[in-house]
């Protein structure tokens, strides 16, 4: 679960600022304490929901008893690594000397170390005197007090305290991979996919192969009469498309085998009458449309190379043709051949042909 991965991962982050502020504070190396008021200052902001709170060093340097506060909440909050009774009680006798009692409700004391197993209470009203309610088991804090409030906090709230934690320890700003798990409220933009029809023709059509082609493809070795064909076509020089399929002695395509100039008019006999079908007509014919399909539908990557390789020509598999005649796909750029499945592009108008192959 993503909301368990960002309770660790505060937690994480939440040790290794208390580790770094005891490392300093042994050093004594205090720069680290005062980036650790700021980090606490935004933190409890979203842990606590104090929306107002804020700096007060920032406004004026080393302001008397307390670092930060929320004057809308009427919430102050000091941030010292010093864990004894005798930091609480000197916090408490100037926060009452400057009046602040009187601009805050409460006082909260957050520990950066880790906070005393007990306070003396009665050592805390004798400060007080009946004039500021303090209670050491609610106002003094630490980083496991923060961790108890992180179940309760909504995903939002705890992943901006984790940005927090992570900008100021790691010195990085949040990638867009970390921003708020929940879905914005409104999309900051809106995608429109590039939508393609694929149609298909009416007709397969069938021609029986020329008998000079049968006749070496008997003598020869070549199992695949699609492969005497294209040796055939390399020697006369006669390039054809690779757009057809065969079955027993026949050449089955797409194209229109009954015009003159069809690109198939060297390969199948001559003076033959070429048959056309509809889809359905047979299995063999389905068979024949699903396979001439497969060789015939090539869409064209945005390049417009027609290479193999990662931006270059692909085939489709047959298995997209078997379950509908029409097809929605998203792809850069699309082919489109005369007497092939028509391939519609929804904002171009371009015609590609497929490059002769034997």
């Amino acid at each position: 679960m993503k909301h368990l991965d960002l309770i660790n991962e505060f937690q994480t982050l939440l040790t290794q600022l208390r580790h770094e502020v005891e490392s300093a504070s042994a050093m004594q190396l205090y720069d680290t304490h005062k980036i650790a008021e700021q980090v606490i200052c935004g933190v409890m902001r979203e842990l606590y929901g104090f929306a107002g709170l804020r700096n007060l060093n920032a406004e004026q340097g080393n302001f008397p008893g307390i670092d930060l506060a929320d004057d809308t909440g009427r919430i102050a909050v000091q941030v010292t690594a010093t864990a004894d009774l005798s930091k609480i009680k000197d916090t408490l006798k100037t926060f009452l000397k400057h009046g602040l009692h009187k601009r805050y409700d409460r006082l909260i004391v957050y520990i950066l170390t880790a906070k005393q197993d007990r306070y003396s209470q009665s050592a805390i009203d004798a400060v007080t005197n009946g004039n500021f309610s303090f209670s050491a088991d609610t106002d003094v804090v630490d980083y496991r007090d923060l961790s108890q409030r992180v179940p309760f906090v909504s995903p939002a709230q705890l992943q901006a305290a984790v940005n927090v934690l992570k900008a100021y320890l790691r010195g990085i700003p949040v990638g867009p991979s970390d921003e708020d798990i929940d879905p914005p409220a409104e999309p900051s933009e809106v995608l429109t996919g590039n939508l393609v029809e694929l149609y298909f023709p009416n007709v397969i059509y069938v021609a029986q192969v020329a008998n000079e082609i049968m006749e070496k493809h008997r003598k020869g070795r070549a199992r695949n009469l699609r492969r005497t064909i294209g040796e055939f076509c390399r020697q006369a020089m006669t390039p054809v498309p690779s757009t057809y399929v065969t079955y027993n002695d026949n050449l089955v395509t797409f194209f229109d085998l009954n015009t003159a100039d069809h690109p198939y008019r060297y390969v199948i006999e001559e003076g033959g009458l070429p048959r056309k079908y509809p889809h359905e007509n047979s299995a063999e014919s389905t068979k024949a449309t699903k396979e001439c399909s497969n060789r015939c539908c090539v869409f064209h990557c945005s390049t417009g190379s027609t290479q193999s390789g990662s931006h270059g020509t692909r085939t489709i598999s047959c298995s997209y043709f078997c379950r509908a005649i029409r097809m929605v796909m998203c792809v850069p750029r699309c082919g489109e051949v005369t007497g092939s499945p028509v391939v519609r592009y929804s904002n171009e108008n371009t015609t590609r042909r497929i490059p002769p192959r034997y």
